[in-house]
């Protein structure tokens, strides 16, 4: 099985890996308000997503496939 990372993710996406917009912004040095704006604009910048790779690679780790009686479960 080959290893990937997730090079791009919604705002959504990353609200639920992290916890909450708050741990996003303390993480990249950002304010709050500046990470909400991302959710308006449903886009987190590219910069900020590079940057976060760096700082919080498992954040952008492929999730595990979780299997119930030899079926897949998301």
């Amino acid at each position: 099985m080959v290893d990937k990372k997730i090079d791009h993710i919604s705002v959504q996406e990353l609200e639920r890996r992290a916890g909450t917009m708050y741990k996003v912004a303390k993480v990249l040095g950002v304010s709050v308000v500046a990470a909400y704006k991302w959710r308006v604009k449903n886009k987190v910048p590219a910069k900020r997503i590079k940057s976060l790779m760096l700082l919080k690679p498992e954040w952008f780790e492929p999730e595990q496939e979780v299997k119930k009686d030899g079926i897949s479960v998301s």
